[in-house]
């Protein structure tokens, strides 16, 4: 199955906008900084086990904001980066149903 960049960005214009619509303005990590992660090699490998491994959602939102306030390139470890960001908040979101 196959999601095309287009469909992807008017997807999360819909969802950000669903967003807006409930009055969310920010995602606060309220001093939950570490997660668990499972590893890029693991992730789909089902054949094993996975290791996790252990992310910062504060050091992941302060290089997400670099790449606002300064001349660095993205990196495709900022796609990594975003997609835990928006995990926290469908978390945050879910539990205040």
């Amino acid at each position: 199955m196959k999601l095309t960049i287009p469909e992807m960005e008017s997807l999360l214009r819909v969802l950000f906008e669903m967003l807006r619509a409930r009055g969310v303005e920010s995602v606060d990590t309220a001093q939950r900084d570490f997660y668990w992660s499972v590893l890029s090699d693991d992730w789909l490998n089902f054949q094993q086990e996975p290791k996790p491994a252990v992310g910062s959602l504060d050091d992941d939102i302060e290089e997400l904001k670099r790449l606002l306030s300064e001349d660095s390139d993205p990196s495709l470890v900022d796609l990594e980066r975003i997609a835990t960001v928006l995990r926290l908040l469908a978390d945050d979101l879910s539990r205040s149903r």
